[in-house]
């Protein structure tokens, strides 16, 4: 007889160093475990990376944190970094409860640039974003979802009265639990549907396609209820048609971004008088669609796709080492190929490189860095502009913000 597995809830907010739509790092997560119950099973943590030799961070986003500029370089290499989340955090026993999967998947393009397939986060028994789901309650409950996206603001207004500055990272993961625990009181089947398993989403969705069943989803960027027509899976991926209450799109929606993805039969019709949107009319226009024939490739197969020949046979081949102290290209790779392993190598294993590839490796981040001094400058001027120069912890922090890009 096989032992049951024990759950466990990891609360985790991610610290970006950039936005993460584009090229960007962490310079750590927070988190702290529960069991089953929501005890907390051990101490509130930080677990930082020394980010990227080659990128210079948003002066708005350190200072949004109050993140000192001058401790980034203590943390661990990118390849430790994502070993120890993967021990400690991604796995199957525990469920990730987080405040936004955007930030949280910056950790899919830490993958991509460290020779790691990027599925990081369906490593995870599950993946909560609850600051959407607690939009879609918002929404199905009083027609609007609150103005701002902000923790802090969130729990504000659910009733959380202490005072947490920026920089106490790890004293914000209870403005996280709180609002988990709200959710669980005040809207516990939605929150229960959410927390299923990545597998139970696979196998649900396959069947839902099969009857030619209907979603519902929120979407975060345009605050707004979508009711999907699900078309097809796709790797990690599901094609679909989307009604937003105007049109209707196709649109390609990442499993891995752990959407809600409920039944379109919650939208009752005392929601639908509610959120002023028609499930009839939505299903109507949705079945008279065209199907499109396009397909949009994922990060990952369009980061493939860029590998010639000779790159992908040398990526496969180092995917599958344990010791990638001493990976080096090959000569008949590509340039932009030899780039991408000399980066994973300098900024993992730079003490193992040679004299001259060490020069070399330091040579190009120094032009990196210079061509990216103009967007961190105009940033800061902004920065320095609104703050309140009352707020001696503020202007400190800028100060230091100011004099990081001349000190690398």
């Amino acid at each position: 007889m096989q032992t049951a597995i024990k759950r466990k809830y990891a609360f985790v907010l991610p610290l970006p160093l950039n936005n993460p739509a584009s090229k960007a790092a962490l310079y750590g997560i927070a988190y702290v475990l529960a069991d089953e119950n929501l005890n907390l099973t051990g101490e509130r943590e930080i677990i930082t990376s020394r980010g990227l030799d080659n990128l210079l961070p948003s002066p708005n986003y350190l200072f949004s944190q109050g993140i000192d500029p001058f401790t980034i370089k203590n943390g661990l290499s990118e390849e430790q970094f994502l070993d120890i989340l993967s021990e400690k955090i991604f796995n199957q026993e525990t469920t990730v409860i987080t405040w936004s999967i955007r930030n949280l998947k910056v950790l899919e393009q830490i993958c991509l640039r460290n020779f790691r397939k990027p599925d990081i986060l369906k490593k995870a028994y599950c993946v909560c974003d609850v600051n959407r789901v607690l939009k879609l309650h918002e929404i199905l409950e009083g027609g609007i979802p609150f103005y701002s996206d902000g923790l802090s603001a969130c729990a504000a207004k659910y009733g959380y009265q202490d005072k947490i500055s920026k920089s106490e990272h790890t004293k914000r993961l209870d403005l996280l639990i709180y609002l988990f625990r709200y959710l669980s009181q005040v809207n516990g089947p939605l929150l229960r549907f959410v927390l299923r398993s990545y597998q139970d989403r696979i196998d649900s969705l396959s069947n839902i396609i099969a009857a030619e069943k209907y979603l519902l989803e929120y979407d975060s960027l345009s605050r707004s209820i979508e009711i999907i027509r699900p078309l097809s899976l796709r790797e990690d991926t599901l094609e679909a048609l989307y009604y937003d209450g105007n049109d209707v799109l196709p649109k390609s929606y990442e499993l891995t971004d752990f959407g809600i993805l409920s039944p379109a039969t919650v939208l009752t019709p005392q929601r639908e008088n509610i959120v002023n949107l028609s499930l009839r009319d939505a299903v109507t226009a949705l079945k008279e669609a065209s199907v499109p024939q396009n397909k949009e490739k994922g990060a990952y197969q369009t980061f493939l796709g860029t590998l010639s020949e000779a790159d992908s046979v040398h990526y496969q081949n180092s995917l599958k080492l344990k010791n990638r102290a001493f990976i080096r290209a090959d000569n008949n790779c590509s340039e932009s190929y030899r780039l991408y392993v000399a980066l994973f190598a300098g900024n993992n294993y730079r003490e193992n490189l040679s004299d001259s590839e060490l020069q070399k490796y330091y040579r190009y981040c120094s032009v990196q860095i210079q061509s990216q001094l103009k967007q961190y400058i105009r940033e800061l001027e902004n920065l320095m502009a609104t703050a309140d120069e009352n707020k001696t912890e503020d202007v400190s922090l800028i100060r230091k913000i100011q004099s990081y890009p001349m000190e690398l």
